[in-house]
């Protein structure tokens, strides 16, 4: 039941009555309103959304709403609460590339969330696709256009010194797709991570609770693919970046035309990777493989490779992990 399940993490509502109107709506547009893997986001008000599960966002009437809010449903449920407590017990403080947390909600304990004016990065990338990558599209030789180059450097900038900050804050992300990271509409065009749904982390109850978190990305070119009894741990993180860098550059996820695991399988035993291409240096080739091969020890080594590499390739970088002078947004108006 929720009631046992929200004391057992350390929970507890503060509301009891009903949720006062505006109702809770969808957010057209975004990618987590489809619900494919059981999660909602739905805007409280102009500056606030909330994230939470599927059965949570179907409630019949008022009444509905409150047995949801009393009875423990499988999926969902928890991974939202996590990211609750993630927010309040290990991260502590704001960062420029993760969301800010604004409280957890007082009817559920769900957490509520800064609202970002733009896309989900998936659907940003879809819809810019054609100008962004070169022809044919999806093919082992596209590659992002240079004039968009810049773009992507920043992207991974942004996201790997969020990883950086949430490993210094002993949580491991535990999966990363573009559909879970959320696209600021500034100069910067910045990205952040949207919530802790599949995170992992060690609760301090007077000793250490390991909160395993889940997969949701099923593309089969992925660390824990094959190995269900495996904990993640930060190189799962190091090794998903490396993944979200070769996206970055191609367009595609690694390995996206090869079908089943087993033939992919072998090469995470003896890593040559022989059915993912060889990226150029100017497209973080190498630090992608580095990445999938266990030659950074931390998140925070990862950050220098790819600042180094930006750095030598002509940009200055802020204090934010912004390319200095440079305006994003500017190339989609």
């Amino acid at each position: 039941m929720a009631r046992m399940k929200m004391k057992t993490f350390g929970l507890h509502q503060s509301r009891t009555d009903e949720r006062p109107s505006p109702k809770l709506r969808e957010l057209p547009g975004y990618p987590l309103g489809d619900c494919e893997d059981g999660f909602r986001v739905t805007e409280l008000d102009s500056n606030s959304v909330l994230l939470m599960p599927e059965a949570y966002y179907f409630p019949r009437d008022s009444d509905d709403v409150r047995f949801l809010e009393s009875e423990w449903y499988d999926r969902g449920w928890a991974e939202c609460w996590k990211t609750t407590l993630i927010y309040e017990e290990k991260i502590g403080e704001s960062h420029p590339h993760i969301l800010d947390f604004k409280g957890r909600d007082p009817w559920s304990a769900f957490p509520v969330l800064a609202k970002p004016p733009g896309l989900f990065l998936d659907a940003f990338i879809t819809k810019h696709r054609s100008a962004m990558y070169s022809a044919p599209l999806n093919t082992t030789t596209s590659r992002i256009i240079p004039s968009y180059r810049p773009v992507v450097y920043q992207w991974a900038l942004h996201l790997i010194d969020g990883l950086a900050f949430v490993h210094a804050h002993d949580v491991i992300i535990g999966d990363m797709h573009t559909s879970r990271i959320w696209l600021s509409s500034d100069s910067h065009l910045s990205v952040a991570p949207f919530g802790f749904l599949s995170a992992s982390y060690v609760r301090d109850w007077g000793f250490g609770v390991f909160q395993p978190g889940s997969r949701f990305n099923n593309l089969n070119f992925h660390p824990l693919e094959g190995q269900d009894e495996r904990r993640p741990t930060q190189q799962t993180d190091i090794f998903l970046f490396g993944c979200m860098l070769f996206q970055f550059m191609t367009g595609f996820w690694p390995a996206n035309d090869v079908e089943g695991w087993s033939i992919i399988n072998r090469p995470f035993d003896s890593p040559a990777w022989p059915l993912v291409p060889i990226l150029e240096e100017v497209h973080m080739g190498r630090i992608v493989r580095q990445c999938w091969n266990g030659h950074f020890e931390s998140a925070e080594q990862v950050k220098a490779a790819v600042v180094s590499l930006v750095r030598d390739s002509g940009w200055e970088i802020d204090e934010q992990c912004n390319l200095s002078d440079f305006d994003a947004a500017s190339l989609f108006s």
